[in-house]
């Protein structure tokens, strides 16, 4: 079994219609093939995936929640290394981004690109405080 089959049976049918909005369009032909079997296997019908919008009622109760992506409100998460450099000079750092496997949102990362790619001097001196050693 493959690890996107592996993937997709893991997922809910909220999670499922989430991953299929957001990271369709990124697979090749046969993962995509992969993708719409599971959504028939599930009986998941055409109406059922346009209702992507974040099913409200739960999104309300999980707000602030760290433990649910705000974006799909799936629990499944994975650690992203990355270097971010400053625009201005050849500082480079590491940087842990929490990321939602499901639709690949990362609230961290919103949060940090503000601050850390400020082209001000106070912002200069944050990011080299900042910075992982």
């Amino acid at each position: 079994m493959s690890r996107l089959q592996s993937f997709l049976e893991e997922l809910t049918d909220q999670e499922l219609v989430n991953f299929y909005h957001y990271r369709y369009q990124e697979f090749l032909k046969d993962s995509k093939s992969r993708i719409d079997s599971e959504i028939d296997k599930r009986g998941l019908d055409e109406q059922q995936m346009n209702q992507f919008n974040h099913f409200p009622k739960y999104n309300s109760i999980l707000e602030g929640n760290g433990e649910y992506c705000p974006r799909c409100i799936s629990s499944k998460f994975y650690t992203s290394h990355e270097l971010e450099s400053i625009t201005y000079s050849t500082v480079e750092f590491e940087v842990d981004y929490r990321v939602c496997l499901v639709c690949l949102y990362s609230a961290e990362k919103d949060g940090n690109e503000k601050s850390y790619r400020s082209v001000s001097g106070f912002g200069f001196l944050r990011s080299l405080i900042n910075r992982k050693r």
